[in-house]
């Protein structure tokens, strides 16, 4: 199986989260991030589910406290992104990228 047909299967995977794994994965995650652990996991029935809990935080839900994205996504991207630049030079970035 290659890498992409692996990928595939996990992405449009139905079975069951492992919810363990999965919240220490969080857990950790967050404690990254922020230095303290989350106040709660919240699991979601399907992604139709998390769609509207997506859109309630949009709309300034204070259930949830502020988004993780950029410090959890956004932040370590651009941070890697510069590093390799500065280590590459932009000629090699381009060519790498």
């Amino acid at each position: 199986m290659s890498g992409i047909e692996n990928w595939n299967r996990i992405a449009y995977s139905t079975e069951p989260v492992n919810r363990v794994a999965a919240a220490e994965a969080v857990t950790a995650l967050y404690g990254l991030a922020t230095g303290t652990e989350p106040r709660e996991i919240i699991w979601c029935a399907s992604p139709a589910e998390a769609a509207r809990l997506v859109a309630l935080v949009a709309a300034g839900e204070e259930r949830f406290g502020p988004s993780m994205r950029e410090r959890l996504r956004t932040e370590p991207w651009q941070r890697a992104r510069r590093e390799l630049l500065d280590q590459l030079g932009r000629g090699a970035w381009s060519v790498a990228w």
